[in-house]
C-alpha cells in the first residue's frame, strides 16, 4: 500500500520555488532532492498554472539572471537575517540561499569574474 505524507503549505510553496528555478536539472532530480514523488511535484506544478495571473512575474527572474551589483544588494539586504527571516527573504527574491551561499563564495574568492564570463558566454 502506497504511504500518504502530508506537506505544509510552506512545503509546497518551496518545492514549487525549487522546481520553478531548477536551472538544468529535471522535475524529477527536484522531487528526488526533496524526497518526494514527482507525480506529487507534477500535480501541485499543474494546479499552480491555474493561479500563474496571482503570481505574475514572481518566479521571472532566474538566480543566473541577477547582475552582480543585485547580487551583492542582496548579500548585504540578508546579511545578518536569522533562520526564519532569511528563509522568508529569499522566497521572496525568488532564490534559495544556496545561490545567496554561491554568489558570497564566488565574491570572496574572486570569482566575480568567472560569473560574469558565465553570464556572457
Amino acid at each position: 500500500m502506497r504511504e500518504h505524507r502530508q506537506y505544509s503549505e510552506s512545503f509546497r510553496q518551496q518545492a514549487l520555488e525549487k522546481v520553478y528555478t531548477r536551472g538544468s536539472g529535471t522535475i524529477e532530480m527536484v522531487a528526488d532532492d526533496l524526497n518526494m514523488s514527482k507525480g506529487t511535484l507534477r500535480n501541485w506544478m499543474k494546479a499552480d498554472k491555474n493561479n500563474a495571473p496571482a503570481r505574475s512575474g514572481q518566479w521571472s527572474k532566474r538566480p543566473q539572471d541577477w547582475s552582480l551589483a543585485e547580487r551583492l544588494q542582496l548579500l548585504k539586504e540578508s546579511h545578518g537575517l536569522e533562520e526564519e527571516a532569511l528563509n522568508g527573504f529569499c522566497r521572496e527574491q525568488g532564490i534559495f540561499r544556496h545561490h545567496l551561499e554561491q554568489w558570497q563564495a564566488a565574491f570572496v574568492t574572486g570569482g566575480a569574474r568567472t560569473l560574469v564570463s558565465n553570464c556572457v558566454n
